[in-house]
């Protein structure tokens, strides 16, 4: 699939959810931020309702920037942290 996008041939991509696509937060967000864009592929992941050509759903990602600066948590911390904040102000020490 990767050769049929950089030959131009695919410029959409859907899955059912993200985890199909990639289950490194790393790769997943150079994917969607850096080489789709570059070369003009929409990306539709239909459970997490990405869609790049919207700019829906990518709003809770970590963005890969962010990541290699390791300012991310794990998925399992940042969970908690976000049914943290959605229960109390006061967040739980991780």
């Amino acid at each position: 699939m990767e050769n049929l996008v950089e030959q131009g041939v695919v410029n959409t991509i859907i899955v059912k959810d993200l985890s199909r696509f990639g289950r490194n937060y790393l790769d997943v967000g150079n994917y969607l931020e850096i080489k789709y864009p570059t070369l003009d592929v929409r990306f539709i992941a239909i459970q997490e309702n990405v869609d790049t050509l919207k700019e829906t759903g990518t709003e809770m990602m970590p963005s890969a920037r962010q990541q290699r600066a390791g300012q991310v948590c794990s998925p399992a911390k940042c969970s908690a942290l976000i049914a943290a904040q959605n229960s109390t102000s006061v967040l739980p020490r991780v």
